[in-house]
């Protein structure tokens, strides 16, 4: 790791600039006193520019990440782990915002993409909760039904909020569409806790669409569901 820091500017601030080159990510979740918030074993390489006033305070943050291979997810429950190819994500934060704007993630998985904007929202103390607030996320991929070819899926104005004291995660809402069909609102919850099976009280409802297309994309969820059920 490498790192620049200015000479103060006539305000008083300073200007820093950092590199990491295959940075062990356990590293930073040690750091941030939440080493088992996620599991992640892929290396991490990139930039960091950021800008502090005179009274040491962060005024600015914005950073590129890439990841390598390896694997990510959820510590406890294997099924929502991901092994990816590779992953890049674009990050700022300004003072007065309400937390980490995520401007860009690109991750893949075989044949499996994905691309998201996110805002993440830290809880104000160690027993709150944060919150994970996806303003868009377009997919192709083969979660709906592993034995189709992957199939694309749009989401937006999604909601998940974590709770740090009881290690869990509820998605309070999302919308979606799946090759452009018609649009699906989600409304409820979906509860991971450590070792036990997830729990989801969510309801559905969907725009018009054709008869043949509700077909479809009523065997995908379902094929899906049969399969977890397994």
């Amino acid at each position: 790791m490498t790192t620049t820091i200015s000479r103060k500017d006539e305000a008083g601030s300073r200007q820093i600039d950092a590199a990491v080159k295959d940075l062990a990510p356990r590293d930073l979740m040690l750091a941030s006193n939440h080493p088992d918030a996620f599991i992640a074993e892929t290396p991490l390489s990139g930039v960091l520019h950021a800008t502090i006033d005179a009274a040491g305070d962060l005024k600015s943050m914005n950073a590129e990440l890439v990841a390598g291979a390896g694997v990510v997810g959820h510590r406890s429950e294997e099924r929502l782990r991901l092994t990816v190819d590779g992953m890049a994500v674009r990050l700022a934060w300004r003072h007065g915002q309400p937390g980490l704007v995520v401007e860009e993630l690109h991750a893949a998985s075989g044949v499996n993409r994905i691309s998201l904007s996110a805002l993440l929202v830290p809880p104000k103390t160690m027993d709150g909760t944060g919150t994970i607030d996806i303003s868009r996320l377009e997919a192709v991929t083969t979660f709906l039904n592993p034995n189709e070819p992957p199939a694309p899926i749009q989401v937006s104005d999604a909601r998940l909020v974590l709770d740090y004291l009881a290690r869990t995660e509820t998605l309070e809402r999302a919308e979606a569409t799946s090759g452009g069909v018609g649009a699906m609102a989600i409304q409820g919850t979906a509860l991971f806790e450590p070792g036990k099976t997830p729990g989801l009280d969510i309801g559905f409802a969907t725009s018009r669409m054709p008869i043949a297309a509700y077909c479809v994309e009523q065997g995908r969820w379902s094929a899906r569901g049969a399969e977890d059920a397994t």
